[in-house]
């Protein structure tokens, strides 16, 4: 019903028990919103301009419910409707927008920028984090990687040409992990340093994340039980903003 049908309009209103009761209450809490307007004006320099926009949009609230219980038309609710209908035009010209960015990308170009990013991405792990990055799915509106916290980094000690000198640099890292804070411990008596799982690890990675990837979110841990403890074995993420991956940094010889 038009705003200015409803002025003229004679047709009589019937509420029920329920409805009387809900109008009644509605009422009350109107008079009190704008009663407090003339309480806090009395204090001295208590009515502040936001104080006022609050009360006055809680009335209006308010206002709007009324006219929906009594099936009036009301200017707050036609307000309302007019700003979910410019809010639902401004979603629509986005996702047209999207999709005609999407329809022009070349795909060859697309899956290039996707592997110069998942590169990026598992050369940051090695640099600041602990090996490899086992998986990356790219969807459509954030990334999905499985971080392994297994400790192999820059040093393979299979195959190598340098083996005793790997084996020294391996160990000067997982030094540099303890100066950082991390928590090692030898899951089998001999069988190499691991990642423990607790606490302070948990904190540190969810640290690390938030400092280089701050819109990842870690969906979850996952360990597994040795026998001298548990043993931290990857870890969930969900990147949400891709273009963030661009700035990770990298070694050296990564970033050649």
């Amino acid at each position: 019903m038009e705003l200015h049908e409803s002025q003229f309009d004679e047709t009589h209103i019937s509420l029920n028990p329920d409805q009387d009761a809900v109008l009644q209450r509605t009422v009350k809490e109107i008079q009190q919103n704008l009663g407090s307007l003339l309480w806090f004006k009395s204090q001295d320099a208590s009515l502040t301009r936001g104080l006022a926009s609050s009360v006055l949009n809680i009335t209006e609230s308010h206002i709007k419910a009324l006219g929906e219980l009594l099936e009036v038309a009301t200017q707050a609710a036609a307000d309302s409707e007019e700003r979910h209908a410019d809010l639902r035009r401004a979603n629509m010209e986005v996702h047209r927008l999207e999709a005609l960015i999407g329809s022009t990308q070349d795909p060859a170009n697309v899956q290039l920028a996707l592997a110069s990013m998942v590169e990026q991405l598992d050369g940051w792990w090695k640099l600041d984090g602990f090996g490899h990055v086992r998986e990356v799915q790219f969807g459509q509106y954030n990334c999905k990687a499985d971080f392994s916290c297994r400790l192999f980094g820059h040093y393979p000690l299979t195959n190598s040409a340098t083996p005793i000198s790997d084996k020294e640099q391996k160990a000067l890292w997982e030094q540099s992990l303890v100066d950082r804070g991390f928590v090692l411990f030898d899951r089998r008596d001999g069988d190499g340093q691991c990642l423990r799982d607790c606490q302070t690890n948990r904190d540190l990675l969810v640290a690390l994340f938030a400092e280089r990837l701050p819109s990842a979110q870690i969906h979850r841990f996952v360990s597994h039980e040795a026998k001298n403890g548990s043993v931290l074995e990857g870890l969930e993420v969900y990147i949400r903003k891709i273009e963030q991956i661009k700035t990770l940094p990298v070694a050296e010889t990564e970033a050649e």
